[in-house]
């Protein structure tokens, strides 16, 4: 299943960082999502992530918020990171 349907918000931030970012044409970039509390910004169990609905879901019906915690940028623009070869 391609994760774009189940986490359009995430989708979005990627759309606003192409569109912020003139010269940024593309990126891998290794992560991992986790459900956080919209207001305190805490982490909040595996489980809160794993009922998140899985499918046709819109921006707008997002019920759990995720945030994206990046550590590895393994590809940029056409170069492959060093860390990654």
């Amino acid at each position: 299943m391609s994760l774009c349907i189940k986490y359009p918000d995430v989708v979005s931030l990627a759309g606003h960082l192409f569109a912020e970012s003139p010269e940024l044409l593309s990126f891998i970039l290794d992560a991992e999502i986790v459900a956080v509390h919209p207001t305190t910004g805490e982490v909040k169990s595996f489980q809160e992530l794993s009922n998140r609905a899985k499918k046709d879901v819109s921006l707008h019906e997002v019920k759990v918020c995720v945030c994206v915690y990046a550590f590895d940028l393994m590809y940029l623009n056409g170069t492959v990171s060093e860390l990654s070869q």
